[in-house]
């Protein structure tokens, strides 16, 4: 995870980011990953989670 947030850090316009994934066992339905990041824009903020999630 901390190479995930080094990488969108180095590749997009942004100033801050947190990945959270559960461990354990999950049931459906559970969050199993939470991404918050902040930038000066919002729509800054759309590709850098969406390519993350997709690695």
């Amino acid at each position: 995870m901390t190479k995930i947030a080094e990488t969108a850090l180095e590749q997009f316009n942004i100033k801050k980011v947190a990945i959270h994934h559960a461990e354990g066992l999950l049931a459906i339905g559970d969050i199993p990953v939470i991404i918050a990041v902040s930038s000066p824009h919002k729509i800054l903020l759309l590709r850098p989670v969406c390519l993350r999630l997709t690695r």
